[in-house]
């Protein structure tokens, strides 16, 4: 479902992406280096194998000198020596699954129990006093990926969803550690919030609907000060702010006290505002598949707020660049201020200008980022009047940067590449979405033929050189499919 969310805006991003995911499908992927050295053990290569795992453990100081990291290597190489196994007694078949059934070569597969002895007993000991922890861990992870899962819509089979009650239960009981926070395992009661809020919120108690309200909430203003460059170009799904970015415009038109409606309020400008580019664009998509059906008025001053936004930080931008280098203020120090005074006028009326969009110069740096976020929003809804007007502008816009290709003026480097490949990708999602007709209309805003049951429709009379056609019909390819017949 989310795979689209953040537009992949480079080709070799696109590349990457699905390499990964056909790595991640292999086989082997679901073993790890244990089984692997395990597995060594079944064929001629057994022998060496124990002498190198004899050899490691020669290499250690003695017991009574080793500290934790050497008892937690110890513990490793039993696990892999399979000299540490034994033949179980319980004949019973285990359960396999559809994968190892289907790489069987028979029906009738035997199957033989190994089980692990006992370690030594100052590694039993390490063992058992960890125990407690790991499955505390354990618990909070299998929390987390429930919640990713069932926010994704994947798995629903493996990971059901009527489950949610019980794991709301134990997600408001989880207490998060800085541990957790190294595991990367902080983020589940959050995205089960989310979950509970987008699917749930008739069936859950007051009670819960507040818990929920906080968490998302919270989990929105965690990181919403924190402009670090790196931080604000992270890709982080398993974090909880962006689900709950996602959820947090479902709670605009709850029934709630003055106080915390508020709360959502804030965490409403702030998630469109955040200094994680990832969380705004999972705002964004949230406004764009649910806020036009509760608010229309507030969905447009969505968009005039991005609009107005990126203008701040052009603006203020443009002020520094006339100044020596070494005078001028960091980017991140702009782009808060302009962040901050969206979020201290959102909510006030008439603060943000009606006309923000239309002013904003698309073309500028932060104008086209803030242009693909715009149009995210106005594609979801084809016959809005400033959706017209947008898509015109986008064309317009896409038609500016393809001549630039031929320019050689100094604004050049200026332009964002990224930004324009986003566009281009939102307007074809945009027009596969639309009414056939618009087709026609669409090409002569590009001045591209394409054919009708009549002929060659040729377009706008704007001058398009042949070969200038035939290169474009390419790029955008995927946007008219078999409409276009040319290069």
């Amino acid at each position: 479902m989310f795979d689209g969310l953040l537009q992949n805006i480079r080709a070799e991003n696109r590349i990457y992406q699905m390499e990964r995911k056909d790595a991640d499908s292999q086989p082997h992927r679901r073993s790890d280096l244990e089984a692997a050295i395990t597995n060594l053990q079944l064929g001629p290569l057994a022998a060496r194998v124990h002498e190198i795992l004899d050899e490691h453990r020669k290499a250690l100081p003695p017991a009574p000198e080793q500290d934790d990291e050497d008892r937690v290597w110890r513990l490793a190489m039993h696990r892999m020596d399979l000299r540490q196994y034994s033949i179980s007694e319980d004949t019973s078949n285990p359960a396999v699954s559809q994968a190892d059934a289907d790489n069987s070569s028979g029906a009738d597969q035997k199957y033989v129990r190994l089980e692990l002895k006992d370690p030594e007993p100052d590694i039993k000991k390490m063992v058992d006093e960890s125990a407690p922890r790991f499955e505390l861990m354990k618990a909070k992870l299998g929390l987390l990926m429930w919640g990713l899962k069932i926010f994704k819509h994947e798995d629903i089979e493996r990971f059901g969803p009527d489950d949610w009650r019980r794991r709301l239960e134990e997600a408001r009981a989880v207490k998060v550690t800085n541990s957790d926070k190294a595991m990367g395992a902080q983020g589940g009661p959050g995205i089960v919030a989310a979950v509970c809020v987008r699917d749930h919120w008739k069936e859950m108690t007051v009670d819960e609907q507040a818990w929920c309200v906080k968490h998302v909430c919270s989990e929105i203003a965690r990181d919403a000060n924190n402009w670090n460059y790196i931080a604000r170009g992270q890709r982080f799904d398993m974090s909880a702010d962006r689900a709950c970015a996602w959820v947090v415009s479902t709670l605009i038109d709850k029934p709630m006290s003055e106080k915390v409606l508020r709360r959502v309020q804030d965490a409403f400008v702030i998630a469109l505002t955040h200094p994680t580019d990832e969380v705004r664009w999972y705002a964004t998509w949230g406004v764009a598949e649910q806020l036009w059906s509760i608010n229309h008025d507030l969905t447009l001053r969505c968009v005039n707020a991005i609009a107005t936004e990126a203008s701040t930080i052009s603006d203020r931008q443009r002020a520094e660049d006339v100044k020596a280098y070494h005078e001028r203020r960091p980017h991140e120090e702009i782009a808060a201020e302009a962040a901050n005074v969206i979020r201290q006028r959102f909510w006030n009326a008439r603060s943000i200008a009606d006309d923000a969009y239309a002013r904003l110069d698309a073309g500028d740096w932060c104008g086209a980022e803030a242009n693909n976020r715009i149009w995210a929003i106005l594609g979801r809804v084809p016959t809005e009047p400033t959706t017209t007007a947008a898509f015109t502008r986008a064309a317009q816009t896409l038609v500016g940067c393809w001549n630039g290709d031929e320019d050689d003026d100094e604004s050049r480097h200026q332009r964002n590449y990224d930004a324009e490949t986003g566009l281009s990708q939102l307007v074809q999602n945009f027009v596969m979405q639309a009414r056939l007709a618009w087709l026609k209309w669409s090409c002569s805003l590009f001045s591209i033929p394409w054919i009708t049951p009549r002929g060659i429709f040729t377009g706008s009379s704007s001058a398009y050189s042949v070969s200038k056609i035939t290169s474009r019909t390419r790029t955008i390819s995927g946007l008219y499919g078999s409409f276009l017949p040319i290069g």
